[in-house]
């Protein structure tokens, strides 16, 4: 990621090992048992198994909206939920300003709608105090595109955002 200090995000990534189908077809329930001993002394693991990835969640922490074109991003897009934050929502600093302050503005995240087309669910989250609960919504549902706008949660503090 990148802030103005140093900071990494990160994936909790779920691996399943699964048998390649093809290699049971037309064996008989009762034959699979011989099939599987032979076929592991013929293939190597790879041969016999694919593996699926999952994202379970994805976290980029502090951050501008750079960590898109970061190494870690394919990840983090296909994950079923994804927290990163929108900490300006305002007019009053704009996208570079978010930035040069080593933080993402909501209108980076409308800006890069389509890029979260496959996150399952989108939590923002280190929203600026200026902002009361009330602005940090008003602020999402006018700027989110609806595809978006309905997978997205703000993380709001009522003590924190008055």
């Amino acid at each position: 990621t990148s802030h103005r200090v140093p900071s990494n995000g990160y994936a909790v990534v779920h691996r399943k090992r699964k048998l390649r189908p093809e290699l049971l077809v037309d064996v008989p329930k009762a034959e699979h048992a011989a099939r599987m001993k032979q076929l592991r002394a013929e293939l190597t693991e790879d041969e016999l198994y694919e593996t699926e990835e999952v994202v379970e969640l994805a976290y980029t922490g502090d951050s501008t909206i750079s960590w898109l074109d970061g190494a870690g991003a394919s990840l983090a897009l296909k994950a079923k939920l994804l927290v990163t934050e929108a900490t300006f929502v305002c007019d009053a600093i704009d996208r570079a300003g978010a930035a040069s302050r080593g933080h993402t503005h909501l209108d980076d995240i409308c800006a890069n709608a389509e890029r979260f087309s496959e996150v399952g669910a989108l939590v923002l989250t280190h929203f600026s105090r200026r902002y009361s609960e009330a602005d940090v919504r008003d602020a999402m549902t006018k700027k989110l595109p609806p595809a978006l706008r309905e997978k997205t949660t703000p993380l709001l503090l009522a003590s924190h955002h008055r």
